[in-house]
């Protein structure tokens, strides 16, 4: 038996529990996990081996849901699983880090062509690489694109359409091949 790092008391091992996953700021429960429970203090501690597939499976649970608009804490949790800063995921949504505060905080709902393009974006370029680029290395292709570079340059053009101005590609790419 090991012994709780508090008070050193007995841990007993917990596994048919449900764990309330609160620490990815989402309602999350996970069955099977295992988790432990000082007998003394009754301090407990959950093991989850692969935080970040556990994330990848919560984030694309999240977007392939699509029944409703993101809400809050999912943009947030969606933003922060790609490493990327509000001012970097603003540039790429085409908006104001002023607009993705307001949208994380709950004073505005995002609207429905930057959800979906939000989506689109944690989807593609949460940092495995897509299917189609394990094929592609699987058959030995030597060249092979993510599609960022598409992705950033229908953003600009669709921001063009709305602004009427069209924003350089190149910095919104580098911005986000750095933070990835």
């Amino acid at each position: 038996m090991n012994i709780c790092s508090f008070c050193g008391g007995d841990i007993k091992v917990i596994k048919d529990k449900p764990y309330h996953y609160d620490e990815c700021g989402l309602d999350v429960t996970l069955c099977g996990v295992t988790q432990y429970e000082c007998t003394e203090c009754e301090e407990t501690y959950v093991s989850l081996p692969n935080i970040q597939q556990l994330h990848r499976i919560i984030g694309a649970h999240i977007c392939e849901k699509g029944k409703a608009l993101l809400q809050p804490e999912e943009i947030r949790f969606l933003r922060k699983d790609l490493h990327m800063r509000a001012k970097q995921m603003a540039r790429v949504l085409g908006t104001t880090p002023q607009a993705l505060s307001r949208w994380e905080n709950g004073r505005k709902p995002i609207g429905e062509t930057h959800d979906r393009l939000f989506r689109a974006v944690y989807m593609m370029y949460a940092s495995e690489p897509t299917a189609f680029m394990q094929w592609a290395t699987q058959h030995n292709v030597t060249n092979i694109s993510d599609g960022l570079g598409m992705l950033v340059g229908q953003a600009a053009e669709s921001f063009n359409l709305w602004r009427g101005v069209r924003p350089s590609v190149a910095p919104v790419i580098q911005s986000i091949q750095a933070s990835m």
